[in-house]
C-alpha cells in the first residue's frame, strides 16, 4: 500500500509518494504544498496505478529536449536520409518551442496552443499535420522511455484533396524535345513508370529485369515493393543505358561511380521556367496517373502501378475519366424533326 512520507530541509517541507513495486521500495517528490494535496495526489497515484499499465513513480524526469536528441540519434539509421534531414528541421522547430518543457507536462492543451500558433504564422493545414505527426511519433518513443505514462490526444486539422495537376501531351512533347539528353532520359523514366524521384534516385541496376521487362521499386513511404512492367519506350530507354553504363556503376542515373544522382529538381524547374511553363517533378507521375484513367485503365490497376495502400488515394484521378465522359456527352449530335427544329 502506497504511502505519503513528509521529509523537512532547510528549504521547507516536501512530501512524497513511497511504494513496493515489484519488490523494491519506490519514492518520489510530489508537487504539494500541503498534506491535504498530498494526499490528493497519493489518490491520484492510486487511481493511476489501477488503470495504467505504468504506474506515476516510473515516470522520469526529462526535458522534451532531450526527448528530441534521444529520438533523433534512434531515428538516424531507421528513416531514409532524406526523410531524416526533413525531420530534423521540425525537431529544431519543436525543441525552440517546447525543448525546456518536462516530457509529462506537454498536454493536449499545450499541442494545441502549439498548432494554433503555426496557423497563426500561415502555415498550411497539410504542414500543421505532418509536423503534429512527426510529434506524435516522437512522445510515443518518449513514453517508451518512461518520460510520461499517458499520451496527449494530437487533433489535426482538415486538409481539403486538390485535383492533382498534369502535363498534356503536347506540354510533355515541348519538355522532352527541350531537355539536354541526360534529363530527357531522367524524365522519360518518371513519366513512363509512374515512380517518385526518390524512388527513381534509388533505383539500382540489378532491381531492372530487361528480359521480363519489369522495375523492382522500393516504395520509399512503406519500405515495401512493387513491380511496375517496362513498355516500348523505358525498354529501349533502359536498355541503352546499360549498354554505356560503367564498370562500377550502381544506379540507373549516376554521376559519380557507385553515388545516385540529384533528382534534378532545380534543373527541371529551370527548364520549365524556360518554357513559360510551372509544374514539378511530382506532376510527372501525376501525368503518367492520368493518361491511365483516359485510357480506360481500371483504378485497381493504377492503384498497382503507382503503389497506393489505399485505392481512394488513386480516386484523385477519377476526375479525368469524367472530364472525358463529359466531352463525350457534349458531343452527341442535336436530331432534327421534319421542320428543321430541335426536339423539345
Amino acid at each position: 500500500m502506497a504511502s505519503i512520507k513528509i521529509r523537512r530541509t532547510r528549504k521547507g517541507i516536501t512530501y512524497h509518494i513511497r511504494d513496493v513495486v515489484d519488490g523494491r521500495d519506490i519514492s518520489k517528490k510530489v508537487p504539494a504544498r500541503s498534506l491535504i494535496e498530498a494526499r490528493k495526489q497519493l489518490a491520484l497515484y492510486e487511481y493511476e496505478k489501477m488503470t495504467k499499465a505504468m504506474p506515476m513513480l516510473f515516470v522520469k524526469d526529462a526535458p522534451f529536449s532531450q526527448a528530441l536528441e534521444e529520438y533523433a540519434e534512434y531515428s538516424r539509421h531507421r528513416k531514409r536520409e532524406s526523410t531524416y534531414k526533413k525531420d530534423l528541421s521540425t525537431i529544431k522547430r519543436l525543441k525552440d518551442v517546447l525543448g525546456a518543457v518536462n516530457v509529462r507536462d506537454i498536454t493536449s492543451v499545450r499541442i494545441q496552443a502549439l498548432q494554433s500558433t503555426w496557423k497563426d504564422d500561415g502555415y498550411s493545414n497539410k504542414t500543421i499535420n505532418n509536423r503534429s505527426v512527426l510529434l506524435g511519433t516522437i512522445l510515443k518513443y518518449a513514453k517508451e522511455l518512461n518520460y510520461m505514462n499517458e499520451m496527449p490526444k494530437i487533433n489535426k486539422f482538415k486538409v481539403d484533396t486538390k485535383r492533382p495537376e498534369f502535363f498534356t501531351e503536347q506540354e510533355m512533347d515541348r519538355i522532352l524535345s527541350t531537355a539536354q539528353p541526360f534529363l530527357q532520359s531522367y524524365l522519360k523514366v518518371l513519366l513512363y513508370s509512374g515512380v517518385r524521384a526518390g524512388e527513381l534516385k534509388n533505383l539500382k541496376l540489378n532491381d531492372i529485369d530487361v528480359k521480363n521487362r519489369l522495375i523492382r521499386v522500393e516504395v520509399s513511404k512503406s519500405h515495401k515493393f512493387r513491380t511496375i512492367p517496362i513498355n516500348n519506350i523505358l525498354e529501349q530507354l533502359i536498355t541503352n543505358k546499360i549498354k554505356n553504363k560503367t564498370e562500377e556503376q550502381i544506379y540507373l542515373f549516376e554521376i559519380n561511380e557507385g553515388r545516385p544522382v540529384s533528382d534534378f529538381y532545380h534543373r527541371f524547374k529551370k527548364l520549365l521556367k524556360s518554357l513559360g511553363m510551372k509544374g514539378h517533378l511530382h506532376k510527372l507521375r501525376h501525368t503518367f496517373a492520368s493518361w491511365l484513367v483516359q485510357n480506360n485503365v481500371p483504378i485497381y490497376d493504377v492503384q498497382h502501378l503507382l503503389g497506393h495502400a489505399s485505392v481512394q488515394t488513386t480516386q484523385r484521378y477519377a476526375h479525368v475519366r469524367m472530364d472525358n465522359l463529359k466531352k463525350a456527352v457534349e458531343s452527341l449530335p442535336e436530331v432534327l424533326t421534319s421542320d428543321g427544329k430541335g426536339c423539345n
